[in-house]
């Protein structure tokens, strides 16, 4: 029996790896009829039901693992995304950080804590898991990007870009690296090389969103208004939930002087985007080029009391011009 279960386990992860996510949990699901406690076959399973975000059966078969294996690696990393992603953020982070005790030299556990570090905002965690994963694997261009991306959050541009370029001289077909290097050399505002860069990712991965709309954002800045314009509204066609796009068109249609224009675009963002800052702002600014001027001059009154508030710093100075 051991030899069938290893043999569907075997199979469920070349159907996994090949994408057939259908297949792989049909196969791990096999395996468990053989064999109920069979911590690896609940483990892969359950990281196949996460992809297809199944998370409460995908809980169900991650904790059924590490009951029967406390110290099962994997299935505690697996779980720990899970969590994050289902709103547990701190259970989430303690079973990335035990996959990493548990198993010091799993180099996938260590990139998954890094990547959740940095997108709950522990950028010098993030940092130190990177290493300790690229120490691992030093010619992995994808860790070699994730610890740029780590430094890039510090704001140290200058050696994410170094990380970046580490990245592509292992892989010169790695988009990920190219999309983050694009995006860096923006915020460096070397738009030249951020456009070329951009256009190099878009070209190996054309879907991807956050590439497009930094290169919106870089074409806006070289003066391609009408370019960035049609950017924008081709990733709200393909995504009309993206808030950050809708209110980055909305501010270049404010740029032209598009009032009525920006200020629908501003109608139609989420009511939780709508809280931060920066829709703050250039609501406010939407309503004094509406001729409201009471009413967009009290939104930057309001803005310029959060005192370490980019936002507010930027309110601030439109009052004092004002």
């Amino acid at each position: 029996m051991s030899i069938a279960i290893n043999d569907l386990l075997r199979e469920g992860v070349i159907a996994h790896q090949s994408g057939n996510l259908a297949e792989a949990a049909r196969l791990y699901r096999a395996a468990l009829e053989l064999d109920a406690d069979n911590a690896s076959a609940h483990n892969n399973l359950g990281f196949v039901l996460a992809q297809r975000q199944e998370w409460a059966a995908a809980l169900v078969h991650l904790r059924t693992a590490l009951r029967l294996k406390p110290n099962m690696a994997m299935a505690h990393c697996n779980l720990g995304q899970v969590l994050v992603n289902t709103g547990h953020a701190g259970d989430g982070l303690a079973h990335l950080e035990q996959a990493t005790a548990c198993d010091p030299g799993n180099v996938t556990a260590w990139d998954n804590l890094a990547r959740i570090k940095v997108l709950l905002g522990d950028f010098q965690g993030g940092e130190y898991a990177a290493i300790r994963a690229l120490n691992l694997q030093p010619n992995a261009p994808q860790l070699r990007t994730r610890l740029g991306i780590a430094v890039a959050a510090q704001q140290r541009l200058a050696e994410a870009v170094q990380h970046y370029l580490q990245a592509l001289a292992l892989d010169g077909n790695y988009q990920e690296a190219w999309a983050q290097l694009g995006i860096t050399y923006f915020l460096r505002n070397d738009l030249g090389s951020a456009h070329d860069a951009l256009e190099t990712a878009l070209a190996l991965n054309p879907d991807d969103s956050n590439a497009l709309r930094h290169l919106a954002l870089v074409n806006l800045s070289l003066g391609k208004r009408d370019v960035a314009i049609a950017q924008f509204e081709y990733l709200l066609e393909h995504n009309p939930d993206d808030d950050d796009s809708r209110l980055d068109l909305a501010v270049v249609l404010l740029s032209g002087q598009h009032t009525l224009a920006a200020m629908e675009q501003m109608e139609a963002i989420s009511e939780a985007a709508r809280a931060s800052s920066k829709y703050q702002f250039y609501l406010g600014l939407a309503l004094q080029q509406n001729g409201e001027q009471e009413s967009g001059t009290q939104l930057l009154r309001q803005l310029a009391d959060l005192p370490d508030d980019a936002y507010g710093v930027k309110a601030r100075k439109m009052l004092l011009v004002s």
